[in-house]
């Protein structure tokens, strides 16, 4: 890490276009709301994706090319130095801060995937953050339209180590021999932490790297150069070399140790550093003491080890410690990466992979975490997923409590078909992680045998039945996943607990709830009634205020606030969820099953993004049937499990078919799909329980299409299903000829009837198969 004058960057264009000062204007905006509106609104539509050319243009030229924070050369992105909103630790206000630089110039860094934070949210500052701007601060910054703000460098104290503040960064680092950097105090330790800076691969680069400057430095043919060249040498061109700031951290000992060692004294900042070597390198006792120089660099590490002999002057200490205490870094649960099930209840083995997000999502305008939305027909295990799942994350007491016989959970081979195979033994559920050990648990006739211990995210499950009544049952700690295996228990009625929340707490949740209320209408506040029994939802009207009791919204929207508001609670009680900072930042896994039950159509589009919104950094894992619920997932996130037959060898010769349930596989990017091409796709080669007749005739349709040539088709509903599959093959025809439709339409009724029960493997051949017979048609007219 170096300093870089921010100055000498003017804004890219970007900065003055339409679109950022069309944020600018939202943000004045935003600030100029009711100050009770302001506090439950999230400010989520401001940040700008960055990924304009002109903004890598300015950093390239800025940072040189390199990562403002390891130094490496190589792809960087956009990166925000102090968060878009909700920064922690939490104080008041927290969710304002820092919205106001989100497009602010001087805030913008180039990043590289690897030092990306964990917590990109957490800024810690010593005393108190910044005041908020006030209105004419904001508006000046709008007036200008140039997308720099006055008011930096900041008047704060982060802790943080900004690579555009002029820092003694020899007062936070020190680079070892081994590429290794050693904390020089508190700041220097938190910023090495927060950005990983000492991640193995990199180290190792830094060694290399920082070894072959050092060769190139002392070599006497680079010391008879420096006599003789004018200006500055390319070795001491700390800005545009690679890792060129720590570079000069160790050229700053060398020379400071050869200005003890010659009794010379120089300069040995950053500018001078260069000419003062050059000024020692000429001094007569310089090629003399070239090998004890070496020697205290490679063997003695600048000197650290003082059991190296060293006859010259006392060796460079690094500064020591500040007495600045450092702040607790919040401890961030590891994000879930794979479900493996092995032999539980009727799943013989799957795994699942999730989708983390890429690097460059994350730094993105509307970053979430990553999710997962299993379809399938019914009794193709999704709910074993969830259940599965929600047994590995809860602890012993959890298990008991939930009553469950062990044995049961444990496959029974018969389940599938196979009338001669031994039963098993034992089932596994494998959670894996991206940081630390992956949790496992064994199961078996005599009970659960969990493998590992580890810090793991809270998990909290539901089921398909997840409505309240007004007097149901009080919220209990540690139940968290009990709807799940008991659809029966009604969920707590939020109500009592929005009312017994404190107002920055009730804000708080608010800001949240927004997302999921204003999939009915444009809710503009929360309120309790004056006597504090009943809570209201605050819309705009025509210009007029009005309030619905909250026990008046509709069955639709209380199943999903019961769900929310059970999910919130858990995550704000710190006797549960110690790490919790804010409901914006907060961590865990919340599996739902059948997601769009009870729901109406409007709902069941938007509930995905609007509980991923309401909780970015949430884990949600669903099943559906309906194909609308996968709006808000991305590529990758939406999987489909269906069962499958597969063949083989019983006793005495015989043969014997198997059931099994499967991922399927190759399926299209869920995002760039319309809702008419996903009910045409794999991902809804599942049945609806809406409509399981169609369905059931959808797998007939060859059978219902030879019956309509013989003029055998008697049944409307029949009639106008052949008809409408008639019209959509000849609609896509290139040949016009009766015959010609008619031979392809029977292939394509083929290939629908065989899919419903085909394989991942056999639908990706079926898919071939029927090209190639439908191509082999049309050759023929």
């Amino acid at each position: 890490m170096q300093f870089f004058e921010r100055s000498a960057e003017p804004p890219p264009k970007f900065f003055r276009g339409s679109v950022a000062s069309g944020a600018r204007h939202r943000l004045l905006q935003f600030f100029e709301l009711d100050p009770v509106e302001r506090a439950q609104t999230r400010f989520s539509d401001h940040a700008l994706d960055l990924k304009d050319g002109t903004v890598f243009d300015g950093l390239g030229r800025l940072f040189r090319g390199k990562c403002a924070f390891c130094e490496t050369r190589g792809e960087t992105f956009p990166y925000r130095f102090r968060p878009s909103a909700s920064a922690t630790p939490e104080a008041k206000n927290s969710h304002l801060y820092y919205s106001w630089l989100a497009n602010a110039w001087e805030n913008i860094y180039p990043i590289c995937h690897r030092c990306v934070p964990r917590q990109s949210e957490f800024f810690p500052v010593t005393g108190n953050r910044v005041r908020l701007p006030d209105i004419d601060d904001i508006q000046w910054y709008v007036d200008e339209d140039l997308g720099s703000w006055r008011g930096y460098p900041i008047a704060e104290r982060q802790l943080l180590i900004d690579p555009c503040r002029n820092e003694r960064f020899y007062d936070y680092f020190f680079i070892s021999i081994t590429g290794m950097l050693q904390k020089q105090g508190a700041r220097g330790a938190l910023t090495i932490e927060h950005f990983k800076l000492n991640r193995e691969d990199l180290v190792e680069k830094r060694r290399i790297r920082l070894g072959e400057y050092r060769r190139l430095l002392l070599t006497p043919d680079t010391t008879e150069r420096l006599v003789v060249v004018e200006g500055n040498f390319p070795i001491f061109d700390f800005s545009n070399l690679e890792f060129g700031g720590l570079w000069y951290l160790q050229c700053r000992m060398i020379v400071q140790h050869l200005s003890r060692a010659l009794k010379k004294k120089v300069d040995v900042s950053r500018t001078k550093v260069g000419h003062s070597f050059r000024a020692l390198s000429l001094h007569k006792g310089f090629d003399e003491y070239r090998e004890i120089l070496q020697s205290w660099i490679e063997t003695g590490d600048f000197g650290r080890y003082p059991s190296i002999a060293i006859t010259q002057p006392e060796r460079v200490e690094p500064t020591s410690m500040s007495d600045e205490q450092l702040p607790v870094t919040p401890s961030v649960y590891p994000s879930l990466l794979s479900i493996e099930l092995t032999h539980f209840k009727a799943i013989d083995y799957l795994k699942l992979q999730l989708t983390l997000p890429s690097a460059d999502s994350v730094l993105s305008s509307e970053p979430m975490h990553s999710a997962m939305l299993i379809l399938g027909e019914n009794a193709t295990g999704k709910s074993s997923i969830l259940e599965a799942t929600a047994l590995a994350l809860s602890d012993r007491k959890t298990r008991k409590a939930l009553g469950l016989k062990a044995s049961d959970l444990v496959l029974d081979s018969t389940q599938l078909g196979a009338k001669n195979q031994d039963g098993m033994l034992s089932a596994q559920i494998r959670l894996g992680f991206d940081e630390g050990p992956d949790t496992v648990l064994e199961i078996n006739k005599a009970g659960w045998k969990p493998q590992t211990s580890f810090l793991r995210p809270p998990v909290f499950a539901y089921g398909a039945f997840r409505q309240y009544q007004k007097n149901s049952d009080k919220f209990k700690l540690g139940h968290s996943v009990f709807n799940l295996f008991n659809s029966n228990r009604l969920l707590p009625d939020p109500e009592p607990w929005l009312l017994a929340l404190k107002d920055d707490d009730l804000n708080e949740v608010t800001r949240a709830l927004r997302f999921i209320m204003t999939v009915e209408e444009n809710i503009q506040v929360i309120e309790k009634s004056e006597d504090e029994l009943r809570c209201f939802i605050v819309t705009v009207q025509g210009g007029v205020k009005v309030k619905t009791p909250l026990t008046q919204v509709s069955s639709g929207y209380r199943s999903v606030l019961a769900m929310v508001c059970d999910i919130m609670r858990r995550l704000m009680d710190r006797s549960t969820n110690p790490h919790y900072q804010s409901l914006e930042n907060a961590r865990a896994i919340v599996l739902i099953d059948e997601v769009e039950a009870h729901l109406h159509p409007r709902w069941k589009i938007q509930i995905m993004g609007a509980l991923r919104m309401a909780l970015p950094k949430v884990t949600f894992i669903a099943t559906s049937h309906d194909p609308l619920c996968v709006r808000g997932m991305r590529n990758g996130e939406v999987i489909v499990v269906h069962r499958t037959t597969t063949t083989s060898d019983g006793e005495g010769g015989d043969t014997e078919q198997r059931a099994l349930v499967e991922q399927l596989q190759h399926l299209p990017d869920i995002s760039q799909l319309t809702i008419e091409q996903l009910l045409t796709s794999d991902f809804f080669n599942v049945a609806s329980t809406d409509q399981p007749v169609m369905n059931l005739k959808m797998a007939k349709l060859a059978d219902l299409l030879s019956a309509s040539y013989r003029g055998e088709l008697s049944d409307p509903e029949d009639q106008q299903l052949v008809a409408r599959f008639k019209q959509e093959i000849n609609d896509v025809l290139p040949v016009g000829t009766t015959r010609g439709q008619q031979v392809v339409q029977e292939a394509v009724a083929r290939f629908l009837q065989a899919r419903t029960t085909a394989s991942s493997e056999q639908l990706k051949a079926l898919d071939e198969a029927a090209k190639r017979e439908i191509l082999d048609l049309l050759e023929g007219f």
